[in-house]
C-alpha cells in the first residue's frame, strides 16, 4: 500500500505492477503503508500522477 486516504470510508492507494490504483480498506481500516493488501476486483480508473 502506498497511502490512505482520508474521507467517510477507509480508502487506499496500491501499487499493482507499477500502476496505482484506488481501492477500499473497508475491511481492513488497520492496514498501514508499506503493508502488502490483497486486492480483488479493481474496476476503478488508473489514479493520476502527482
Amino acid at each position: 500500500m502506498v497511502e490512505v486516504l482520508e474521507g467517510p470510508l477507509p480508502m487506499a492507494v496500491v501499487d499493482m505492477a507499477g500502476e496505482q490504483r484506488t481501492c477500499s480498506a473497508m475491511y481492513v481500516p488497520e492496514v498501514q503503508v508499506g503493508q502488502y493488501v490483497l486486492v480483488q476486483r479493481v474496476q476503478l480508473a488508473p489514479r493520476e500522477p502527482r
